[in-house]
């Protein structure tokens, strides 16, 4: 009978163990093994006067069990879309964890400044808080009716979730944030999981997964900051960052075809294939620009293959061509204020891209104004060049849209520069617009515009057929338009036809000024729709600010 109960009790002592040993097991996973990840994420953003702000961001960051030097944070120095460049200037102002100073380092690479924050003698683990303060310049967008900040507050480049993610837009000066929005998600994304309080305070209101951020609009009214800088020239950075220790070994290896040999087949190629006096001496063209069978390309069309891409003079161009071969009617209505009418029902008579333009106009209505015309001239720009260079492919005049091929010679020319053979990098870069997707009969069609252009830009009385060829010299405006020589081309139509008024327009100011108004009136819904996070842009990991982190 002992034997059994001292049986009994040894099999309930090791039950009781292994209940113990499962028990520590529960505890440590939850205690110890929490997956690394950020608890909170908040910003104070302190707006100023003179267009700059301060950022406090306050990042408590659980780094669980496994230990790590610190956190390090990434910030883009510039914002990039369709050719539109605003580079911000960042000033770290301090960083602290748990409420001290602690150790960093700052450097900027390839346009993105990093904050590495923690002592690489030492390592920690569990939760701790880490404070950064910033001042932010040259971030605040000015547009016709209202200033804004687009700012992504978070950044969607973290690779750990974030619980939960606020901010809170402070100006320190008499003003009013009219209108604001919020966008969480991944990168583009247009999902709204957040709140938002009397359009200055902004909280998420679900979990931020792995590349999710939080990015906030906010509105205030127009002329509040000063204007601050766009370019449409992207940013330099050091070549030194691109450099691999790699390099000197390949070098030595391939130095020889690398930096004589290629160059020189560059050149061999371009005098050969590109070069346009394989045509002969450009001289003057009266005709309007053709393919190579005959048709008539569109001014849009023209410009492209002039410039190798589409421009909003191009869009211009064919407005006037529209309202020249009677589908629309200008009137002025105001000083550069117009409105437009349609005259055309049915619109399929037409090239794919003046549909779209037609469209994006009118909106669905018969007659609109220049100050009603959509904000969201971007979307529909994309699609007119696709459009575009859809049809001068069919044409035969380009292999494919450039922009593919001028990315690859890019990444050529920049490694061109990391790896020192700056000869053939500048040779790239300097024949970036030859490497344009032209087919030899593109490049035939390019050199007899470039003979229209001649006469475009010096158009007279010499010409004396012109006082008879008034339709034809009327339908040349738009090309005039698409070339950049509008000014001189305009000047002598008044000269040479002192009584000319044309049917399809209406004005008392005239309509020689009317290309000028509506290029920035086009511009300007453009670059609108470029950098506003209002005007059918808005997105997660939009505007300004953004980046991410991580742990080191």
């Amino acid at each position: 009978m002992k034997k059994k109960v001292v049986g009994i009790s040894i099999l309930g002592g090791l039950l009781l163990f292994l209940r113990l040993i499962n028990l520590g097991f529960t505890l440590h996973n939850q205690f110890f093994s929490t997956p690394e990840h950020i608890q909170a994420f908040n910003e104070q953003l302190n707006i100023h006067h003179d267009g700059t702000f301060d950022v406090n961001e306050t990042i408590v960051y659980n780094f669980g069990a496994t230990p790590h030097h610190g956190i390090y944070r990434t910030i883009p120095l510039t914002s990039d879309v369709n050719g539109i460049h605003r580079e911000i200037k960042i000033h770290i102002n301090n960083v602290e964890m748990d409420w001290n100073g602690e150790m960093y380092t700052e450097n900027v690479n390839n346009g993105v400044q990093t904050i590495q924050i923690g002592n690489p003698s030492t390592t920690t683990s569990g939760v701790h808080t880490y404070t950064i303060d910033y001042s932010v310049s040259n971030q605040i967008g000015n547009f016709p009716n209202f200033d804004e900040l687009y700012w992504n507050v978070t950044g969607n480049d973290w690779a750990v979730p974030i619980n939960a993610a606020s901010v809170v837009v402070t100006p320190d000066f008499p003003t009013t944030i009219t209108d604001a929005k919020c966008f969480t998600g991944g990168m583009r994304s247009t999902d709204t999981n957040c709140t938002i309080t009397k359009n200055t305070s902004f909280t998420t209101t679900k979990l931020l997964n792995n590349y999710e951020g939080l990015t906030i609009v906010t509105a205030f009214p127009a002329h509040t900051f000063p204007t601050s800088t766009l370019s449409q020239t992207q940013p330099s950075y050091t070549i030194g960052s691109l450099i691999s220790p790699y390099v000197i070994p390949i070098l030595i290896v391939i130095a020889p075809c690398y930096y004589i040999l290629l160059p020189i087949g560059l050149l061999w190629w371009y005098m050969k294939h590109k070069h346009k006096n394989r045509f002969g001496k450009v001289t003057v063209n009266f005709d309007i620009p053709k393919d190579t069978k005959g048709n008539i390309l569109t001014p849009m069309e023209a410009g492209t293959v002039d410039a190798t891409k589409l421009e909003i003079n191009d869009v211009v161009a064919t407005v006037f061509d529209l309202a020249i071969r009677k589908h629309i009617s200008i009137t002025e209505v105001d000083k550069d204020v117009y409105r437009f009418n349609k005259l055309t029902k049915d619109t399929t008579i037409l090239t794919l891209h003046e549909q779209q333009l037609l469209k994006w106009i009118f909106a669905g209505k018969e007659t609109v104004k220049t100050t009603d015309l959509s904000d969201d001239l971007l979307l529909t720009f994309d699609d007119l060049e696709g459009s575009v260079f859809d049809s001068l492919v069919n044409k035969g005049l380009f292999i494919k849209d450039p922009k593919h091929q001028q990315s690859i010679i890019k990444t050529f020319a920049f490694y061109s520069f990391a790896t020192l053979n700056i000869f053939t990098g500048i040779l790239l870069l300097c024949f970036l617009k030859v490497f344009n997707g032209r087919t030899q009969d593109g490049d035939l069609v390019d050199w007899k515009i470039d003979g229209l252009k001649l006469f475009l830009k010096g158009m007279s009385k010499e010409y004396t057929w012109q006082s008879n060829q008034l339709a034809l010299v009327e339908k040349m405006i738009p090309y005039a338009i698409a070339f950049g020589y509008v000014d001189k081309f305009m000047e002598q139509i008044t000269k040479i036809y002192p009584n000319y008024q044309p049917t399809w327009y209406s004005g008392s100011h005239g309509f020689t000024v009317m290309p000028h108004n509506l290029f920035t009136s086009f511009q300007q819904s453009y670059t609108l729709a470029s950098s506003s996070g209002f005007s059918g842009g808005g997105f997660s990991g939009g505007g300004g600010g953004g980046g991410g982190g991580g742990s080191w």
